[in-house]
């Protein structure tokens, strides 16, 4: 993975948590940590439209689409920012807790390339799709399911 798409990646995750981190800063106004996520996330959202293509090179393969993944965002938002965002941090025993749960989220939504499950590429309107190319140039891609996040929706067997 080159490092245009780690960097990519990284930003998505964090993008993810953006909801969580601005409404922590609501609900405790003096969280500095949290309104520097904020803000990181909001640049990550800007970022993230130039970045799109990052590392995409058209080389005349055709897709076929597996699946369109339609609940990703709503899934992600219940199971890890509704729960996060109910946890006391007003502690240094819950801010702990908290900081570690997070943390381990973030390091499983990482290692398990899960970061294209975000709330906020839903709420902009984004589509992801699970795809595999049928003539791959580069042998790496062979059989293999790649993750698609787009604007659009992408036509099946089109070049």
């Amino acid at each position: 993975m080159g490092e245009q798409n780690l960097i990519l990646k990284r930003k998505l995750v964090i993008q993810s948590f953006l909801p969580l981190f601005i409404f922590i800063f609501i609900r405790y106004f003096d969280a500095f940590i949290s309104l520097a996520c904020s803000l990181y996330g909001i640049t990550a959202m800007w970022q993230f439209k130039s970045m799109q293509m990052s590392g995409f090179v058209d080389a005349g393969e055709e897709i076929v689409i597996e699946e369109e993944i339609t609940d990703s965002g709503i899934t992600f938002f219940m199971t890890f920012v509704l729960p996060l965002l109910l946890d006391d941090v007003e502690t240094l025993r819950g801010f702990i807790i908290f900081t570690g749960i997070l943390g381990l989220v973030i390091r499983l939504m990482w290692t398990t390339h899960l970061y294209y499950q975000n709330p906020i590429l839903t709420l902009l309107g984004y589509r992801i799709y699970k795809f595999r190319f049928l003539n791959p140039v580069m042998d790496g891609c062979r059989d293999k399911t790649m993750i698609a996040v787009c604007r659009t929706g992408i036509a099946e067997k089109k070049i």
